[in-house]
């Protein structure tokens, strides 16, 4: 006996409109999650670039710092600042608008915006005012010119103190 019933086998599928809608659903969870995944890589970009800035500044401002402490004399003129120790001489000066530092005629430009050097004095202590534009906005660095005896007494006879 040969049964000619085709038996139909019946699946059950996805519809066209099923099919369309996981895979919109799966393009904008891919979107925000690609998006969210871009954004945290812009924020470390950033991050790791303005830490770089900021070491940057904060070697130029130690060896600075430690030039001038150790400085047998300074003189500061026309936006240049020459540190004299013993026989040799370190200059820093602005050129085009940047902190350039030179030592035995080799100049090395420190990567950061100059407004001015200059001598201020402020309740009759002097200063040296390193003038750094930093962000847009004057940040002032001044350094205390410690007094030496010779310049004591220099100050008290050239203003007459004893009078």
């Amino acid at each position: 006996m040969n049964n000619s019933h085709h038996h139909i086998v019946r699946l059950t599928a996805f519809s066209v409109l099923e099919v369309t809608i996981v895979i919109a659903l799966m393009a904008l969870l891919s979107a925000l999650f690609f998006g969210a995944l871009n954004r945290f890589g812009e924020q470390i970009h950033n991050e790791t670039q303005i830490k770089n800035e900021l070491n940057d500044w904060f070697v130029v401002r130690a060896n600075l710092w430690r030039e001038l402490d150790e400085a047998d004399s300074i003189h500061v003129k026309d936006n240049q600042a020459r540190i004299y120790f013993g026989k040799s001489q370190t200059l820093y000066k602005i050129m085009d608008n940047r902190l350039i530092r030179v030592i035995n005629e080799t100049e090395m430009d420190l990567k950061l915006e100059m407004n001015a050097i200059q001598l201020e004095e402020t309740k009759g202590r002097q200063y040296i005012a390193f003038k750094v534009n930093w962000k847009d906005d004057e940040m002032v660095l001044r350094y205390p010119v410690r007094s030496t005896v010779a310049h004591n007494v220099n100050h008290y006879f050239s203003q007459r103190l004893w009078q």
